[in-house]
C-alpha cells in the first residue's frame, strides 16, 4: 500500500481501477526484478503459451497488452482499455531463459522462452503436495469451550512440511473467515483445537501445507488447499465447560521476558488466502483501512487480522515512529519497506506518507535507486541491523497524502511538503522481519527471537466491506495523491464493522498475556545498549 514497497501493490490497484486514465507508473514496472539461476527451484506447476505481436487482455485489470521478444527479454507493452489502442502506458521487461521473481505475480518464480511466433511462461513452486484433507476429532477434553472445533490433518511428509493451516468457512460459502496454523508432529499429523466459533455448528474445513525451512510469507512455500472440504461440528453449549481458552498456542508456564501484543491487519493482493507476516508489512486498523476505499471495485481480496506478541524492548536512535524524525528510544525498530519478500530502508514514498521531515528525506534518500522499487534511501548500519531483527513501525497520520512521484529518481521535494495533518486518529504501519520470528512452538525471547504470530487469524473479503468511500484526488502529472480525512474515517469504520460481523468471537489480542501479568510473571523491558 503505498509503502512503495507496501503500496506498490496499492498503486497498481489504484491505476488499474482508474478506467481510462493514464497509468503513469512506468518507472516502477519497467524495472526488472532480481534474476537468479537459469533454473528455478522446485517443480514446474503451470505453463502458459501466448502469441507474440497480438493484442491480449491483461488478467485482472482494465488493460491490454502486446508482447514482443528479443534475444534477452520479453517486452510486455501495456495499454489502457481492452483494444491495445493509443500509446503504451508502460512496458515491463522480463528476462528470457532465466529464473525471474515477477513483481506482478506476488514474487512467484517464472521462466520465459520465445519460440517462433509464441512465448511460453512457466511458473515454478517449491510448495509441498496438498494434504488430502482434514479429519474431525472428538475433543476428548472436559474443559473445552463451546464453539471449539477439534481437527487434525491427514498425514503429510514431516520431512517436507513443518506446519499446516486449517481454513474454516461456513457452508455453502467457500471463503474461510478463520485460519489456524498448527505444527506437524513426528507422526506427520497436525492437530488443532480452533476456538471462538458458533456452538453446535457445522463448518467446512480445508487445509494447506507449508514447506519446511521456508518463510511463511513466501507464496511458493504453501501448497494448494486440499481438494475436498471436510464438514465438522463444533462443540455445543451443553457439552462445554465455562472455561474458555484465551490463547490457543500455549506459552511456557512462566514468561521468560516481558512482551506486548499488537493487533495488525494486512490485505494480500492477488491472493485467495491470507499470506501471513514474514518479510511483509501490515498496519493497525487506522493505517490499513484509511486507504482502502479503492477496494470497493475489487472483489474477493482477503484482509486478515493477526495478533502478534513482540519482545518488550527499548531500541536506540529510531527515526520513523514520529513525524519530527528525531532519534528516540522506542519499543520498535525503524520501519522497513517490504515487497516480494525483500525489506529495505524505509522507502522515500513511504516517508512522504509518514510526513517525515524534508531535510531527513534529502539527507537519507539522495542515493542511486536500488531494486525494482527505485529505493533511494540508505539507513545506518545500526538501523538496518535492528530492522532485520525487531518489528519496525512507521507513523501514518491523516489525512493521507503521498508523493508517489518520488519513485522516479532524482525527485524534488515540493515547497508545500509536508501537508497539514489532524492530531487524531493516527495509525501505524509495521514490518515483520523473518530473522526475528520465533520458531514454531518457541516463546518470545527463546534463541533470541523477538516476535511470534498467534496461530488464530480472522479474515474478511473486500466485497464484504460495506459502505467504502473511494474518494481520492490524484495529480497525474506529479504522481501525487491524497485521500480526504472523512473518506478515511468512513473506511476505518467499514473495516471495524466487517470484523464485528464475523460469525466468530474475535478476542482482544493478548488476553493470555494479561492473565500472566496478573499472576506475577511481568518483567521490565530489555534495554538495548550501544
Amino acid at each position: 500500500m503505498v509503502s512503495l514497497m507496501r503500496a506498490g501493490a496499492f498503486l497498481a490497484l489504484v491505476w488499474a481501477t482508474m478506467g481510462q486514465r493514464p497509468m503513469h507508473f512506468r518507472q516502477l514496472l519497467e524495472q526488472q526484478a532480481t534474476t537468479h539461476a537459469a533454473k528455478c527451484d522446485g517443480e514446474a506447476v503451470q505453463a502458459k503459451t501466448a502469441p507474440l505481436g497480438e493484442c491480449a487482455l491483461y488478467e485482472g485489470a482494465l488493460a491490454s497488452t502486446i508482447a514482443k521478444c528479443n534475444a534477452s527479454s520479453l517486452l510486455l507493452y501495456f495499454f489502457n482499455g481492452t483494444a491495445c489502442k493509443g500509446r503504451s502506458t508502460f512496458t515491463l521487461a522480463m528476462p528470457v531463459g532465466q529464473c525471474y521473481k515477477s513483481p506482478l505475480a506476488r514474487g512467484m518464480s517464472i521462466t520465459i522462452s520465445c519460440d517462433g511466433g509464441n512465448y511460453t511462461q512457466v511458473s515454478w513452486s517449491s510448495a509441498p503436495p496438498a494434504p488430502h484433507g482434514a479429519i474431525c476429532e472428538d475433543t476428548g477434553v472436559a474443559s473445552v469451550a463451546a464453539g471449539t472445533l477439534s481437527v487434525r490433518s491427514s498425514e503429510v511428509n514431516a520431512s517436507l512440511v513443518d506446519q499446516v493451516s486449517f481454513e474454516v468457512s461456513l457452508p455453502p460459502l467457500d471463503r474461510p473467515f478463520v485460519g489456524f496454523t498448527a505444527p506437524v508432529g513426528r507422526d506427520g499429523v497436525a492437530r488443532a483445537m480452533i476456538p471462538g466459533l458458533r456452538p453446535a455448528t457445522k463448518y467446512a474445513i480445508s487445509v494447506r501445507a507449508h514447506r519446511r525451512g521456508k518463510q511463511e510469507g513466501d507464496p511458493e512455500a504453501w501448497s494448494a488447499v486440499s481438494a475436498a472440504n471436510t464438514t465438522c461440528l463444533s462443540v455445543g453449549a451443553s457439552a462445554a465447560s465455562p472455561k474458555i481458552p484465551m490463547e490457543p498456542e500455549a506459552a511456557p508456564a512462566k514468561q521468560k521476558v516481558a512482551t506486548r501484543w499488537l493487533e495488525v491487519y494486512r490485505f494480500a493482493t492477488a491472493a485467495k488466502l491470507p499470506d501471513f507476516l514474514d518479510q511483509h508489512n501490515a498496519g493497525d486498523l487506522v493505517a490499513e483501512f484509511a486507504m482502502l476505499g479503492q477496494l470497493k471495485s475489487v472483489p474477493n481480496l482477503p484482509l486478515t487480522r493477526y495478533c502478534v506478541e513482540i519482545l518488550d524492548t527499548l531500541l536506540p536512535n529510531i527515526t520513523t515512529g514520529k513525524m519530527d524524525g528525531e532519534p528516540i528510544q522506542s519499543n520498535f525498530a525503524d520501519f522497513a519497506s517490504c515487497m516480494q519478500g525483500q525489506c529495505m530502508c524505509t522507502h522515500q514514498v513511504d516517508r512522504s506518507i509518514a510526513h517525515l521531515p524534508a531535510k531527513q528525506i534529502q539527507d537519507m534518500c539522495s542515493g542511486p535507486p536500488m531494486g525494482w522499487s527505485n529505493n533511494t534511501c540508505r539507513c545506518s548500519e545500526q538501523s538496518t541491523e535492528q530492522s532485520g531483527r525487531y518489528v519496525g513501525r512507521l507513523i501514518i497520520p491523516l489525512p493521507l497524502a503521498s508523493e508517489a512521484g518520488w519513485i522516479k529518481a532524482p525527485f524534488t521535494i515540493p515547497p508545500e511538503y509536508p501537508h497539514p495533518v489532524r492530531p487524531s486518529p493516527t495509525g501505524y504501519w509495521y514490518s515483520f522481519p523473518y530473522l526475528g520470528r520465533c520458531p514454531l512452538g518457541a516463546a518470545v525471547g527463546d534463541q533470541g527471537c523477538t516476535w511470534r504470530r498467534s496461530p488464530v487469524s480472522h479474515t474478511v473479503f473486500s466485497d464484504e466491506l460495506v459502505g467504502l468511500d473511494g474518494n481520492m484526488t490524484i495529480d497525474v502529472k506529479n504522481m501525487r495523491w491524497n485521500i480526504p480525512f472523512e473518506a478515511s474515517l468512513t473506511n476505518i469504520l467499514a473495516g471495524e464493522r466487517a470484523f464485528r460481523r464475523l460469525p466468530a468471537d474475535v478476542p482482544t489480542c493478548g488476553e493470555q498475556a494479561d492473565l500472566d501479568r496478573r499472576e506475577g510473571f511481568s518483567h521490565p523491558p530489555q534495554q538495548i545498549v550501544v
